[in-house]
């Protein structure tokens, strides 16, 4: 988990909204997805490892991954949010 006043610190690279992180019921849907491979970064490749944290942008339409307890904010590792875990 990270520190909330740490988050509130970020923002998407995109669009520049506000990011929270993903509740563990919507992370475990993820991970599913990912074991899969059917959860995909914005470049269409496959999410090549599980999340142990993510973090969704305010209008719930992208999620950036976080490794290691560091997020990865860069647009390539976007991951448009899945319909099915929406």
């Amino acid at each position: 988990m990270l520190d909330k006043e740490f988050i509130q610190m970020l923002c998407c690279p995109e669009t520049r909204q506000p990011l929270t992180e993903v509740n563990e019921e919507f992370l475990k849907k993820l991970n599913q997805m990912q074991s899969s491979g059917s959860l995909l970064f914005v470049t269409k490749a496959p999410v090549p490892y599980p999340l142990s944290s993510a973090l969704i942008r305010e209008d719930g339409q992208k999620i950036y991954p976080v490794r290691e307890g560091i997020p990865v904010l860069l647009r390539e590792e976007g991951i448009p949010t899945p319909v099915e875990t929406a």
